[in-house]
């Protein structure tokens, strides 16, 4: 099942941990990191490219606010 994931990215952010895949960023688009990462494998990691080529933070837009936590884990 697919974690939380603002309860991941806070207690990694203080343990420097990589993010798994299964997490969900976007919980309005359901975008996993996994996906994140899949995307950025070919793209830049930019917010804009994974707003709109993956629709990240066209919801609430909270993943997009906490970008800067949990880029550098991509």
């Amino acid at each position: 099942m697919l974690e939380e994931a603002r309860l991941q990215t806070e207690s990694s952010d203080k343990q420097e941990e990589a993010i798994s895949d299964d997490v969900l960023i976007c919980e309005c688009m359901c975008i996993s990191m996994g996906d994140i990462r899949e995307f950025c494998k070919e793209n830049e990691a930019k917010l804009s490219n994974l707003s709109r080529e993956l629709g990240l933070g066209t919801g609430c837009s909270s993943c997009s606010k906490s970008f800067d936590q949990w880029k550098d884990k991509i």
